[in-house]
Formats: C-alpha cells, structure tokens, sequence
C-alpha cells in the first residue's frame, strides 16, 4: 500500500459493506476509498495500517481547543449539564467522550 494516490475526494462507504462497521472502521474505509484503494480486496496489515492512521487523527483532535470550545459554549464559560458527581459536563466534555467511544470501539481489530 506504499503506492497510494490521492483523488483528492474521499466519500463514507455505504451499504452492505460497510453494515455493521464500527464509526472507526468506517472512517478507516473512507480514508482507503479516498485513496482509491479497494478495502474488500486489501491486505489485513494494510487495513491494520489505515485503521491505525486513523486512530492518529483522532487521538490529535481528541482534546477541543479553543476555538472548538468557544463555539460549543456559544462564548461562555458555562456548562449545560452537572455529573451525579457535581462535576460540569459540557459539550467539551461530550466531544472528548465520542471520541473516546470511538477509539474504543475499534480496538482488538
């Protein structure tokens, strides 16, 4: 897979293929379709590889930065939810969760 060609669009698989996919299996398919590879045909350590590129993105856009944070308060330092715990829980809090869950569920492929 070291001959990989950008087509400079990429698109989320859908159908039969990709029933069932996990969210982090069906980015992996995307991140191949863009490349214009063909992820049915492909070897296991090629997806294994793309699987893992894909982990990278998200394990870097995992924490909201600032501007995200901003906009997912609407430019207040408010919280719209409280834990049991006492502890805020926000949409930052939210994001950081549904990347978490995604991580997660691609794990042990």
């Amino acid at each position: 897979m070291t001959d990989l060609v950008h087509s400079g669009s990429a698109s989320i698989p859908e159908g039969d293929e990709a029933a069932g996919a996990t969210m982090l299996e069906r980015a992996a398919r995307a991140l191949s379709d863009h490349f214009k590879c063909e992820w049915e045909t492909m070897r296991d350590t090629d997806r294994e590889m793309i699987r893992g590129y894909v982990r990278a993105v998200l394990m870097a856009v995992r924490e909201p930065g600032e501007a995200m944070a901003t906009a997912a308060t609407d430019g207040h330092d408010t919280y719209w939810n409280y834990e049991a715990d006492g502890r805020p829980s926000g949409p930052c809090d939210t994001f950081t969760a549904i990347i978490d869950a995604i991580l997660a569920d691609g794990e042990g492929r």
